[in-house]
């Protein structure tokens, strides 16, 4: 069951539907606790900031005042929310994807610049792995993994890892997300 509720009131336990209440009384606002709801994200449309919540399907959502602010969404109601959501999240991780890979291939400049300078030949991983950094993030699916640098790399700078990488990406919320779950 998919359930959106606003803030609730510290001294009335009234939901944060009236705007001009709640400009007037922000700080008396506070986090929605419910058990059996899950709250997955905090929203905000511009006007009050409300929570995207779910509950097991055999939930009553009638057992909550209807003044908490408590909603059951269908699924087009829900969908309408977090698939441009998500759309506009992806666009942010695909974003930190490109400054992780652009500090990647300028971290590793140094290594091109010395293979130059000393007239030394640089090793096929090495090429292969910055042309995988600069294929980031095009394709058509989202990079789900960032290259493993080749040991010539790590040892002489600190480069990005995958664990860091999928850290960084799950640093921006997504309702669907495409990596895999940890």
């Amino acid at each position: 069951m998919y359930i959106k509720i606003h803030l609730t009131h510290v001294d009335t336990g009234i939901g944060a539907v009236d705007v001009d209440t709640f400009s007037e009384q922000r700080h008396k606002y506070k986090t929605p606790n419910f058990g059996g709801i899950t709250i997955l994200h905090e929203m905000d449309d511009g006007v009050v900031p409300y929570f995207l919540c779910t509950a097991s399907d055999d939930y009553d959502i009638t057992d909550q005042p209807t003044e908490a602010g408590v909603v059951q969404l269908s699924q087009s109601e829900w969908d309408a929310i977090t698939v441009p959501f998500d759309a506009n999240q992806q666009l942010l991780r695909y974003d930190s994807v490109r400054e992780i890979r652009n500090e990647s291939l300028e971290m590793s400049d140094v290594l091109v610049i010395k293979s130059i300078e000393c007239e030394t030949s640089l090793s096929q991983e090495f090429k292969d792995w910055r042309q995988a950094l600069r294929d980031l993030p095009n394709g058509d699916t989202f990079p789900l993994t960032f290259p493993t640098p080749p040991s010539e790399v790590t040892e002489m700078i600190d480069i990005t890892t995958n664990e860091q990488y999928r850290r960084s990406m799950r640093s921006t919320f997504m309702f669907i997300d495409p990596l895999p779950a940890e």
